[in-house]
């Protein structure tokens, strides 16, 4: 398929280069898709991903729940350009490409259309995504979560006896949560639970990657008019007649190991509006561990080799917001996190980093420094306050200065709390040195 047929009405590309970029308005891609697109034509690396907008759920609910005929043809053109993108093949069985197939609708409705990860795998590619990857806790990880999703929500199969599968292996491993399973257990999780899909569906598991695909967009269009869907409208006055756009993107892989993840991430506090990164995220996990609750999410600050990769990819976003972001903070006197601000262009035109040194009395005649660079002790608390005073600067001082701050100013506090344990003798139950080192940001590169 040729790219301007690949962008006919209906079906959009995102992330698979500026000529096959078609913007498309909020009500055809829905809100998801639409900003997904805006961030890639701003050249955010969004992975590459084709949209089969509102016009096709209503088409699906028209025709019964069933897709165009020439369905097939129209995905195999996009996924071209996915794979032109990726370097991938979708169904390869050396070099394959897995995607994710995903609701948006034009209005928010969170949690109540679904959600297909994963596709793609079967006993053709595994071997292939094996050898990509190098990481079989990864592969048949993938596969078991490909099975039960796809049994549950495509299929229409109980759930209840796939649960019942992941706690025998877990009883089985003595292990207390799935990355805990060692690849061997997985995979004989994932054997089980094909066993246990061609039971309950008189058939078994599919196995051709695009008939997968075409499954997993009908159920995303079908859940549309779901109980659920219906009624959060009903009960928010949403028209019925939007529909849902579905978006099928290149997979991004959360559950590779401890250095991988899902969640979300701000570039302010969203509890205290401090600034700071903050990343709600769950380790080694899916992104729909986070959204259906079955994780515990883990807050996880900012460091700077984590800040770096972060505001490189918020740069291009801040620098064509710089405008209206300047403005913003100007009115709002609102500072920005000091990675954002010098990458960004600036909320409010300063840096500020923050570094926190705790002091505290584990015994009556011992105070402890705990400095990243390894606890000290003293034997009287003023030393040791003062020490806690003098990393903190150093840590706040170097901190800005990395983040892009010219001539950082520092300012220094310390909150102390104490307990009498007796008429002339006070017990310090802990002591804070935190400062504050702030400076106007080098912004040569993005200024406007």
């Amino acid at each position: 398929m040729s790219a301007a047929s690949a962008q006919a009405p209906g079906l959009h590309l995102i992330g698979c280069g500026p000529q096959n970029q078609a913007p498309g308005t909020v009500a055809e891609l829905g809100f998801k898709a639409y900003n997904l697109a805006r961030l890639a034509r701003l050249g955010v690396p969004v992975p590459p991903a084709f949209v089969l907008g509102t016009d096709w759920c209503r088409d699906f609910l028209e025709r019964g729940g069933r897709l165009p005929e020439d369905t097939r043809t129209q995905l195999s053109g996009a996924l071209h350009h996915l794979e032109a993108a990726s370097g991938l093949s979708f169904g390869s069985a050396r070099r394959p490409l897995l995607v994710s197939v995903r609701s948006g609708a034009p209005v928010s409705m969170p949690g109540m259309l679904e959600t297909v990860l994963d596709v793609g795998l079967c006993s053709s590619t595994l071997p292939g995504f094996l050898r990509q990857s190098g990481n079989p806790h990864l592969v048949w990880d993938s596969y078991r979560r490909l099975i039960e999703c796809y049994a549950e929500i495509v299929a229409g199969l109980d759930g209840a006896p796939f649960a019942a599968a992941r706690r025998e292996a877990l009883a089985s491993a003595g292990a207390a949560a799935l990355g805990e399973l060692d690849f061997r257990a997985l995979r004989a999780l994932a054997q089980r639970e094909l066993e246990l899909y061609a039971a309950g569906s008189g058939h078994g598991f599919p196995q051709s990657p695009i008939g997968q695909l075409e499954g997993a967009i009908a159920a995303v269009f079908r859940s549309w008019d779901g109980a659920k869907a219906r009624f959060y409208r009903e009960a928010h006055g949403i028209d019925a007649a939007l529909g849902t756009a579905v978006t099928v993107q290149r997979m991004v892989f959360g559950n590779g190991g401890g250095t991988s993840g899902a969640g979300v991430g701000f570039t302010r506090n969203p509890a205290t509006g401090r600034a700071e990164l903050y990343l709600d995220y769950v380790a080694n996990a899916q992104g729909e561990d986070v959204v259906a609750g079955r994780s515990f999410s883990a807050l996880l600050r900012s460091t700077l080799e984590l800040a770096r990769p972060l505001v490189a990819i918020g740069a291009p976003v801040g620098a064509y917001y710089h405008e209206v972001a300047r403005r913003l903070g100007a009115a709002l006197s609102i500072p920005p996190h000091a990675a954002v601000c010098n990458a960004v262009g600036a909320v409010a035109g300063v840096v500020s980093q923050t570094a926190e040194i705790l002091v505290n009395q584990p015994t009556l005649k011992v105070f402890r420094v705990h400095d990243p660079a390894g606890s000290r002790d003293f034997a009287d608390p003023e030393p040791a306050i003062e020490h806690a005073r003098t990393v903190s600067r150093a840590l706040a001082l170097a901190a800005a200065r990395r983040a892009g701050a010219v001539d950082p100013h520092v300012e220094t506090s310390v909150h102390e709390q104490r307990a009498h344990i007796g008429p002339d003798t006070d017990y310090l139950a802990e002591a804070v040195a935190r400062s504050t080192a702030t400076g106007r940001p080098h912004l040569g590169h993005f200024s406007t």
